[in-house]
């Protein structure tokens, strides 16, 4: 199975969707691709710092956390693994951090972080 990450950003409301190898053919209209570490800021507040120990993946959003005030603050954080994903939100006011429980054999590919201002951020793992 082609597993791809594609993330769509909406044009009008400015929702991100999550397109899901073998689904959706096409992008739906008033969509975009929406691109990782394209806007202009802080790589060490942005760019996820992700850990394996044994069968949990821990991510940190930025070597120095990132904000989490009403007006900045991170609004999910997703892991990319062989065989599908994992994604917690969150709100102002919690760390930006996130513990994934990997079940048997899982491995992970790739962890994404969603700034409310400045975008979709990524690392490789």
């Amino acid at each position: 199975m082609n597993m791809n990450t594609e993330f769509l950003l909406c044009g009008d409301c400015k929702s991100v969707l999550l397109k899901i190898p073998g689904t959706v053919p096409n992008a739906p209209e008033g969509t975009a691709p929406l691109a990782a570490g394209v806007v202009e800021a802080s790589h060490e507040k942005h760019v996820p710092v992700a850990v394996r120990h044994a069968d949990t993946v821990s991510v940190d959003v930025g070597s120095t956390l990132h904000p989490m005030t009403a007006e900045h603050y991170i609004l999910w954080i997703l892991l990319r693994t062989d065989t599908g994903f994992h994604i917690r939100t969150l709100a102002p006011g919690q760390e930006p951090k996130a513990d994934f429980v990997l079940a048997k054999q899982e491995k992970p590919v790739t962890v994404y972080a969603m700034c409310n201002i400045h975008g979709l951020w990524q690392a490789d793992m």
